[in-house]
């Protein structure tokens, strides 16, 4: 054996028996410190989700003392908000839609928890053009009980403001919560197909464009003769988005 062969063999020896540790004397530090780092943010996080919560408890508890002092007060006054309340709905379904919602907000002063309330004076903003207002009074309703009226009133006043994604999310929950027998059933499948293909014609989905053809013909099981169903499927199939 060459002396050559020799240092080379002693060579590759200490290379293959150091480069390993010095490798690791480098990346072994490097992997806990990015271990350590990585525990201090899930730690932070968790503490940030810990003081969000309790956030949260904080303000329910003073809300639902402050309401609890408005009604030994009288600030809140069931009596007068219904009274307010039905006076704008009868003034709604005249189509006299600025006083109603000037109704409706007297009767959310005096009951700052009226779902119906805010529900009526959403679709009066509708009717009159502010879709803005109508949707932040739908989140209003909701906020005091889920209700799939109030889903698909929001996603009426979504689907006007072209807001198709979220307009087919507020139609899905609708949809959830209707019964077949309820007239709004067919429309908010209508609605949320109508939804959807907007979506497939906007971001060249083919998943949406199916999914609103598979609501309409769910239409069409409740209502057989729905022309609007059999005119929307006719109208998609020969304007395929795609």
């Amino acid at each position: 054996m060459t002396e050559d062969t020799v240092f080379l063999l002693a060579y590759l020896v200490v290379v293959f028996l150091v480069a390993p540790l010095v490798v690791a004397a480098i990346v072994v530090p490097v992997f806990l410190r990015e271990k350590k780092r990585s525990e201090r943010l899930e730690l932070q996080q968790k503490q940030q989700r810990q003081q969000l919560q309790e956030a949260e408890i904080l303000r329910t508890k003073l809300e639902e003392e402050k309401w609890q002092e408005d009604i030994r007060t009288g600030k809140v006054d069931f009596v007068k908000a219904e009274a307010l309340y039905n006076t704008g709905t009868m003034l709604l379904e005249s189509g006299k839609y600025y006083e109603a919602i000037e109704q409706f907000t007297k009767a959310i002063d005096f009951n700052p928890r009226y779902k119906e309330a805010y529900c009526n004076r959403g679709i009066a903003y509708k009717k009159k053009g502010s879709c803005d207002k109508a949707i932040e009074d739908y989140n209003r309703a909701l906020k005091f009980g889920d209700d799939p009226d109030v889903h698909y009133n929001k996603g009426l006043a979504l689907l006007e403001n072209k807001d198709f994604e979220s307009a087919r999310s507020a139609f899905h929950q609708a949809i959830h919560g209707l019964t077949d027998y309820n007239k709004k059933k067919p429309m908010a499948l209508l609605n949320h197909g109508i939804a959807s293909y907007n979506c497939s014609c906007r971001y060249n989905s083919i998943g949406s464009y199916y999914n609103a053809i598979y609501d309409w013909k769910e239409v069409l099981k409740i209502d057989p003769n729905n022309s609007e169903a059999q005119r929307l499927i006719k109208m998609a199939e020969e304007n395929r988005p795609y």
